[in-house]
């Protein structure tokens, strides 16, 4: 985005508030996109959207924990209905997160404009498309096994089948750390 553009952008949202109260003009450390007639429930919406948006990201980083735990020496079959179950809810959050993080985009008080030209925004998309690219092998290998075990009571994982599912799991715990890191320089204005 060239310094014309960004002006232009910037005028059409408003990066300075009027606070009245103080009687002055006060900076912000993002472009705000608050209309006039928005006022508090542009607020209201922008801060339900953000707490289920953290509460979101925080169980899936607490699925990706458990699914970390469970992949531990021989997996008995309840183990495997349990990853199979615990894999089912990660991908149904990992879905709100993209339906709840486009309704912060659209509906939040930064603007979309904060979002689309900011390179810190799409480091954390691409992190978190990692982290969902690597999620698919260790979600074919769960559906599988817990078939295989409800077929056979005997079945047993392959240690090395298991091996990799461990390699992808450590994968995406260490890329989605990346995730909250950030999120963190995002919300002090880096990358706009």
């Amino acid at each position: 985005m060239t310094l014309t553009a960004r002006s232009k952008a910037s005028s059409r949202v408003g990066i300075l508030r009027n606070d009245a109260t103080l009687g002055k003009v006060t900076g912000s450390a993002w472009p705000v996109s608050v209309p006039a007639n928005k006022g508090k429930s542009m607020d209201t919406t922008d801060l339900v959207l953000a707490i289920v948006h953290h509460l979101l990201v925080f169980s899936l980083a607490g699925i990706i924990g458990a699914e970390f735990v469970l992949i531990r020496g021989n997996l008995a079959a309840a183990t495997l209905k349990r990853l199979a179950g615990i894999d089912r809810h990660y991908g149904i959050i990992a879905a709100l997160i993209i339906i709840v993080g486009i309704g912060r985009v659209f509906y939040g008080l930064k603007g979309w404009e904060f979002y689309v030209y900011n390179w810190v925004f799409w480091a954390k998309m691409a992190a978190f498309g990692i982290v969902g690219l690597l999620s698919i092998i260790p979600t074919v290998r769960f559906i599988s096994w817990n078939r295989q075990a409800g077929a056979n009571p005997s079945f047993l994982v392959p240690a090395a089948e298991l091996a990799s599912v461990k390699t992808y799991i450590r994968a995406e715990a260490f890329i989605f750390l990346l995730i909250p890191v950030f999120a963190a320089a995002m919300a002090r204005g880096y990358g706009y």
